[in-house]
């Protein structure tokens, strides 16, 4: 489920365009509803510039599908915050990479694992075809968030070898997230 608010704040440093809530799976539904969203700020705010936001609270879900979502974001007109509130699992990562600014939640969460088939009641053509996407979404992957964290596609692809929970610190460290917001003072 995809939740979406619009805003038009004005600070004196910041114009802020509007957010985008990325939560639950990441499905076709979820980049149709996603790029309508996108492109509807965009063309709202035109060649003005603006921040917008994506909040990213996800398990993942399908890898093609959040590379299409990563290239929407990289192509967007504005400048693009993505922030992890809780976890970003699996596909999700990609999302989180995408942003010119990535942030996390202090108590956030990444999870990078390997890419897990699915090839019940196909034939044996079928699967070999389905492993060879498979291993060119896996390649598009590690190289994406190895570019982006600049730990390289053999770190990541090592990182993705076993299921791997990484904190917000510890992603911090590893170029994973450009900043952690602090929790507030009682």
């Amino acid at each position: 489920m995809k939740k979406t608010k619009k805003t038009k704040k004005k600070s004196s440093s910041l114009n802020v365009g509007g957010s985008i809530s990325v939560c639950g799976e990441i499905c076709d539904e979820t980049l149709a509803d996603f790029v309508t969203d996108l492109n509807d700020i965009n063309h709202t705010f035109g060649k003005s510039k603006y921040l917008i936001e994506v909040k990213i609270t996800s398990p993942g879900g399908s890898a093609d599908i959040a590379l299409g979502m990563y290239d929407a974001i990289r192509a967007s007109n504005h400048s693009v915050v993505t922030s992890v509130y809780g976890m970003a699992e699996s596909a999700a990562v990609l999302l989180a990479q995408a942003g010119d600014i990535r942030v996390m939640t202090q108590h956030s969460r990444l999870m990078l694992h390997p890419i897990k088939l699915s090839t019940m009641d196909s034939s044996m053509h079928e699967i070999k075809e389905y492993t060879k996407e498979c291993n060119r979404i896996f390649e598009a992957y590690c190289q994406l968030i190895g570019d982006r964290s600049g730990l390289g596609y053999d770190k990541i692809a090592s990182i993705c070898s076993k299921e791997t929970y990484i904190p917000a610190p510890q992603a911090l460290e590893m170029g994973l997230c450009d900043l952690i917001l602090p929790a507030r003072s009682f």
